[in-house]
Order: structure tokens, then C-alpha cells, then sequence
């Protein structure tokens, strides 16, 4: 039996667990890092690790910020990316779907939340906002971090009940 989307207010989602799988740490370095990471400023952590030209900006949000306000971050990340993009200088990408893979494979249930909902749809609205495509981005990350992605589409198109959902 199919849910209907609830619309609630100010964008808040209904995220499903991710049942996933743990393959070798040996394909990306990012297996081992995110292996432990159960909190979402680990991902910020992480992100700027795979982007060090964001690493300056995530400092200083810690430094204004510490530990709070993290879907602030991600939106400054995906406007970082963006930049990026548009400059040409997509050398930190791969890095970046890697880190995205493997949190989403090995982290835990909140930060596979940040990632798809923080990261993946500010991502997605950063770019769109400025006419960007950001199915650009799309098509660079795993399968895991493309599953979410869709998984996304799905749920503001009205095609799953929550995102995460498995038709």
C-alpha cells in the first residue's frame, strides 16, 4: 500500500534507513576515514578533506559556528562546488563522490541523513538556483550517492512517500 507525501512545512523530509553493503576499504581511501563517522560535522570534516580549497571555509564556520548550524555548511559546499564547476576546476570531484560514497556505505543512520538531505539536496538547489545543471554532479558520484539522488527526484516529484524509499 502506497503513503501519501506528507507536505510539511519548511522542506522537512521523511528519510528511510539505507540497508547497504560494506565492500573493500582498498576502493577508495575514504573507506577507512568514514568507516567510524556518526556525526554529521565528521562529514564536513571529511568533505573538506576531499576538497581542500573548502578547508579554509569550513575552519572558519567551526571557529563562528563549532558543531552547529551544519546544513549551513553544506549549503556553503555546494556553493563551493559550484564555483568550482564554473571555474572549470572540477580536480577535487572524484575525491568528493568518493567521501559521499562511503559515508552513505559505512556511516551511520543520522549522517547518511545529512548526506543525502544536507549535502546531496543542497547540491541539487544550489545549483538549479543559479542555472546550473546538477545532474553534472550526478553522474560523478556512486552508486550508493546516485541511488540517494534519485531517491530525492522521487520524493519531490511525489513518486515515494520518503526519501530513501524502495519501489
Amino acid at each position: 500500500m502506497t503513503q501519501a507525501v506528507q507536505h510539511l512545512p519548511q522542506r522537512a523530509h521523511r528519510v528511510a534507513p539505507l540497508v547497504h553493503e560494506r565492500p573493500d576499504a582498498s576502493d577508495s581511501d575514504f573507506g577507512v576515514l568514514a568507516s567510524g563517522v556518526s556525526e554529521p560535522e565528521q562529514v564536513m570534516a571529511l568533505l573538506a578533506q576531499a576538497c581542500p580549497s573548502f578547508a579554509a571555509e569550513w575552519r572558519e564556520h567551526q571557529q563562528v559556528n563549532g558543531a552547529s548550524l551544519l546544513y549551513i555548511a553544506a549549503t556553503a559546499f555546494a556553493h563551493h562546488l559550484l564555483s568550482l564547476h564554473k571555474a572549470d576546476d572540477l580536480a577535487c570531484f572524484p575525491q568528493v563522490a568518493a567521501c559521499i560514497e562511503r559515508v552513505l556505505q559505512h556511516g551511520s543512520e543520522e549522517v547518511r541523513e545529512f548526506i543525502a538531505i544536507g549535502v546531496l539536496e543542497g547540491l541539487q538547489n544550489v545549483w538549479s538556483a543559479d542555472g546550473a545543471d546538477p545532474e553534472d554532479l550526478r553522474a560523478k558520484l556512486g552508486d550508493q550517492g546516485r541511488r540517494w539522488w534519485q531517491s530525492l527526484n522521487d520524493f519531490w516529484c511525489g513518486r515515494v512517500p520518503y526519501i530513501g524509499y524502495a519501489s
